[in-house]
C-alpha cells in the first residue's frame, strides 16, 4: 500500500482542483453504522426491510413505523468528525486547494470537520422542514419530548402538520440542482477521491463518468471494481480504512 499512497500523496500536492466521493466508510470511521457492513444497520433488522421503512410511502402512510425506525437506526447523535473528515477539511482550509465533498452520508460530519463546499446528495439528518406549510426546523426538534398528536409525531407549531427530515427517501428523486453541481465539479477536477463506498448506489457511481481529465483513487476496506463506471481515466485503488490511509497521509506531512 505504501507505493500507492506515496503516488496519492504526490497527486494531492499537485492537484489544485479535488473531488471527494464519499460513502458510508467515512461515518464509519466516527462509529456510525452502516447499512451494508455485516454489522450494518441492515443486519440489525433485517426483519423490518430498511428500504421499505426509509421509502416515501411509508412516512407518507405510516409515519410512526417510519419515525421509530428512524430515531433509532439513522440518528448519529454525538458523533465527531474523524482523521479523514479533517484531512480533506485541511486541504480547503490551509493547502489552498479547491476541494468539493460530494457525500452520500447525511451526518453532516465534513461540514463539522470544517469542509466548506459540501454536496449532499441525499439531503441531511441536521435539517427538517413540514410537510403542510414548509417551515423549516434543526436537529432539536428530534426530541421525543417534542411529539404530539395521534401517532406522536413531531408537529409544526405553525399549522400542526407532520414535520419530516429534509432526507431523500426510497422512491423519491435526488435534487436535480444537486446532481448538476456534483457532475461540474467532476468534470472540473483534476483529482477524484472516492472513499469508504462500494459505488453500489445509482446516480452516485455514475458520476465518475463525468471526471473526463482526473486521476482516480479509490481508497475501500473492500475491493472496488472503478473501472466499471469510469472511461479512460488513470485509476489507482487503495485497500484499506480511510482511517489508516488519511491517518498515514497525515504523517507524511
Amino acid at each position: 500500500m505504501e507505493e500507492e499512497l506515496l503516488k496519492l500523496k504526490k497527486a494531492i500536492d499537485e492537484s489544485r482542483n479535488i473531488a471527494v466521493l464519499g460513502g458510508a466508510g467515512f461515518s464509519t470511521e466516527s462509529g456510525i453504522p452502516d447499512f451494508r457492513s455485516p454489522d450494518g444497520i441492515y443486519t440489525k433488522y433485517r426483519h423490518l426491510s430498511p428500504e421499505a421503512i426509509l421509502s416515501a410511502e411509508m412516512l407518507r402512510d405510516k409515519p410512526d413505523v417510519f419515525y421509530d425506525f428512524y430515531l433509532n437506526a439513522m440518528l448519529v447523535g454525538d458523533a465527531m468528525p474523524n482523521i479523514a473528515h479533517k484531512y480533506i477539511a485541511k486541504l480547503e482550509q490551509t493547502a489552498g486547494k479547491h476541494v468539493t465533498v460530494i457525500t452520500q452520508n447525511i451526518d453532516g460530519l465534513h461540514q463539522k470537520a470544517g469542509s466548506r463546499n459540501v454536496i449532499e446528495l441525499h439531503g441531511s439528518a441536521n435539517e427538517y422542514y413540514c410537510v403542510g406549510c414548509g417551515e423549516t426546523y434543526g436537529i432539536s426538534v428530534m426530541n421525543q419530548s417534542e411529539f404530539t398528536g395521534e401517532p406522536p409525531l413531531p408537529r409544526c407549531i405553525k399549522c400542526g402538520a407532520m414535520i419530516r427530515p429534509d432526507v431523500v427517501m426510497y422512491h423519491e428523486m435526488l435534487d436535480s440542482s444537486r446532481l448538476e453541481k456534483a457532475v461540474k465539479a467532476m468534470r472540473e477536477a483534476n483529482l477524484v477521491i472516492v472513499g469508504g463506498t462500494s459505488l453500489e448506489v445509482y446516480p452516485a457511481n455514475s458520476l465518475l463518468g463525468y471526471s473526463e481529465k482526473a486521476v482516480i483513487f479509490t481508497i475501500n476496506r473492500q475491493v472496488v471494481d472503478t473501472g466499471r463506471f469510469a472511461g479512460k481515466n488513470e485509476l489507482v485503488f487503495i485497500q484499506g480504512s480511510l482511517g489508516d490511509v488519511f491517518g498515514a497521509l497525515s504523517a507524511m506531512e
